[in-house]
């Protein structure tokens, strides 16, 4: 990464001493506001988004948001034992398809038991099969664009029961290897204070890709919390 970070740095000082334009390839992420102090104080970090999952409800109704292989679907079942857990993916390419396939494969018995449900769609989509105040918790992790991540948020509000939890990966500013800017920092923010949400895990990886998780607040900056 130190390497990367120095080449990333002479090519800017290149770039700029010839004066040349770079066209940028993302759009700008839309500001957000800064989260009061109210909805970060009793945030708890965590160690990874294992220790995230041991935190979260056990036995109850869940459901990720973005599945791929099932790898995580995996570790959800492991240590949260929900008694069911949609599972939402559009499975949309080749590539992604042959991942549905080994979901099925991978999970048959909880298929056939109902404890896992496939719901195969666009996120915006396919969570809205699922039955308002039902969830005991989501995790959320799809494309990592703004105004997807702000939908989803807004339809996970809505789904999960009122002491519900909503969570989601990749709280981090983007792929480095790829250039490419997330929107997930921004769009939890801005649900944050629009809808008084506080922070109540962040869980910490190596590789930068944070998650999180959010509860109802019942504080407010005019209360005297903030």
């Amino acid at each position: 990464m130190t390497i990367l970070y120095y080449a990333h740095q002479l090519v800017n000082m290149l770039i700029g001493s010839l004066g040349l334009r770079v066209e940028r390839k993302y759009p700008r992420m839309p500001d957000a506001p800064t989260v009061p102090d109210f909805l970060l104080a009793d945030c708890r970090v965590l160690s990874g988004r294992e220790q995230l999952l041991e935190l979260l409800p056990r036995g109850g109704i869940a459901a990720e948001i973005g599945v791929a292989d099932g790898s995580f679907s995996e570790a959800i079942l492991s240590i949260n034992q929900p008694k069911r857990l949609y599972l939402v993916d559009a499975w949309a390419t080749a590539r992604y398809r042959a991942a549905l396939d080994h979901v099925k494969v991978r999970f048959s018995r909880e298929i056939e038991a109902g404890t896992i449900v496939i719901e195969r769609g666009m996120s915006l989509d396919a969570m809205q099969k699922i039955p308002n105040g039902s969830l005991d918790w989501v995790y959320i992790d799809t494309n990592h664009d703004f105004f997807t991540t702000r939908k989803e948020l807004s339809i996970a509000e809505r789904i999960v029961k009122s002491n519900g939890l909503i969570a989601g990966h990749d709280f981090c500013n983007g792929n480095p290897y790829k250039a490419l800017p997330y929107g997930v920092i921004p769009a939890v923010c801005d649900f944050c204070v629009e809808r008084n949400w506080a922070m109540a895990y962040l869980a910490l990886s190596p590789n930068g890709h944070f998650s999180f998780c959010l509860r109802k607040s019942d504080r407010s900056a005019a209360d005297g919390s903030g």
